[in-house]
């Protein structure tokens, strides 16, 4: 954490001190500390869906992790269920006490008051963690303090970053900048001031190339990395058609500073930008893997094309993160839906096929015409009923040779739940699609 830094505190540290102390469940996916949320800056503290942008890493046990900026270590908290041993900085006591409080039961996780220049130059670690802190470092000594933080890291090592983008897409129509509530801010380039200030890809990938880590892998996440509940990788912009990024991607947009100042259809607005292939320059925020180049020990799956995470609209026990895969090809795409911070690999995975076209919610909400409108509800009503007429006695399954019908109790189950218009596509050739299988 930057010296020449302005405070982190959001108001809510005393709350959410005493909040943590008070727990008996002070895990990371704490259903009991989701319920102690009462305003925007004790859900960033507690809320499990802050820890969605750490499905895109691959974690083993006994990695060593520095967590720069750690705040109130929900995710530390993680890290060190995950079996990681953990080095946690931040400059604001008052934080750094709720940090303790969640990690105070692990022997492998200690917590420094300090700035990065505290650290001893010989200690280094296989992942460094910076989220939501080069922000703060301003313009002039973000370079610099780069360079310095990444000297810690092993010539093996990786370093996991994630800040919003200054041209992000919210923006441009009219949200203020996350940090200054100014709208336009970024975009004007913070009319001279120097911190707290964000960057565009271009310049973030300068700006950590200088340290040596060419090797970078960019994610791109909505509404944003705070609270990510879709996250498309580089590769997943180029294998799926700007349709389908649009089907997938059902939280464009996301504020936590008020309003939009424009009445304006955003969801169109997104839709354009996807259509002239600038997801990459425009999305609201980045996370980036970077490392030496060639490293052989990626923290990431080279074949994820896209994360699915269930909101906290669900209990935490039946949130799941769901992963897009490919194998080289664009015909070959597969679900793996596995537990909520659970790994890939999970034996008790769900794994199923990607069915391209449309959603039929986004088709009906667009559509302007009526008799469109008629034939699309009349096409769902359809298929409702045909399903429902269907007995479901005998065990079926997809190409993939994936078990499609559940078992309970000894007797088979329709396999279709959840009929709303949000669980089909409509394909190229007029079919409707049912793709919820969970």
């Amino acid at each position: 954490v930057h010296k020449s830094r302005e405070s982190y505190e959001d108001g809510g540290e005393d709350y959410v001190l005493k909040t943590i102390q008070n727990a008996k469940n002070r895990s990371a996916f704490s259903s009991e500390l989701e319920t102690a949320i009462a305003d925007w800056a004790s859900e960033y503290h507690f809320s499990g869906e802050r820890l969605n942008l750490l499905s895109v890493i691959k974690l083993e046990p006994g990695m060593q992790v520095l967590d720069i900026g750690g705040g109130t270590g929900i995710i530390s908290r993680y890290l060190a269920d995950k079996g990681c041993v953990i080095t946690l900085l931040e400059g604001e006591m008052i934080r750094a006490k709720s940090a303790y409080a969640r990690l105070e039961s692990f022997e492998n996780a200690e917590v420094i008051v300090g700035e990065i220049g505290d650290l001893p130059r010989d200690k280094k670690y296989d992942l460094i963690v910076i989220c939501g802190v080069l922000e703060y470092v301003g313009e002039v000594d973000s370079k610099p303090w780069l360079k310095e933080v990444t000297s810690h890291l092993k010539e093996s090592g990786s370093l996991f970053l994630a800040i919003e983008n200054k041209i992000g897409l919210k923006y441009w129509v009219g949200y203020p900048e996350d940090h200054t509530g100014v709208v336009f801010d970024g975009l004007m380039d913070y009319a001279g001031k120097d911190a707290p200030r964000t960057y565009g890809s271009l310049d973030l990938r300068s700006k950590i190339s200088a340290t040596g880590l060419t090797e970078m892998k960019f994610f791109y996440p909505f509404p944003d990395y705070k609270k990510p509940r879709q996250i498309i990788s580089d590769s997943g912009s180029n294998l799926l058609s700007p349709n389908e990024i649009y089907s997938l991607i059902t939280d464009p947009f996301a504020d936590y500073a008020g309003v939009s100042n424009f009445d304006l259809d955003k969801n169109r607005i997104f839709k354009t930008m996807l259509e002239n292939d600038l997801l990459k320059d425009m999305a609201n925020s980045f996370i980036v893997i970077a490392s030496q180049a060639n490293n052989s020990q990626k923290l990431y799956e080279d074949d994820l094309i896209l994360v699915r995470c269930d909101s906290s609209i669900r209990k935490s026990e039946f949130r799941r993160w769901k992963y897009l895969m490919s194998n080289n090809s664009t015909e070959e795409l597969r679900w793996v839906s596995v537990a909520q911070g659970t790994e890939i690999a999970s034996p008790n995975a769900l794994v199923y096929r990607f069915e391209r076209g449309r959603n039929l919610s986004q088709l009906i909400m667009e559509t302007t015409d009526k008799l469109e409108l008629g034939y699309l509800l009349e096409k769902w009503n359809m298929e409702i009923y045909r399903d429902a007429s269907n007995e479901f006695v005998k065990e079926k399954k997809d190409s993939c040779s994936y078990r499609l019908i559940a078992q309970c109790s000894g007797h088979h189950m329709i396999s279709k739940v959840d009929v709303g218009i949000n669980n089909y596509v409509l394909d190229d050739i007029g079919r409707l699609i049912d793709i919820d299988l969970e």
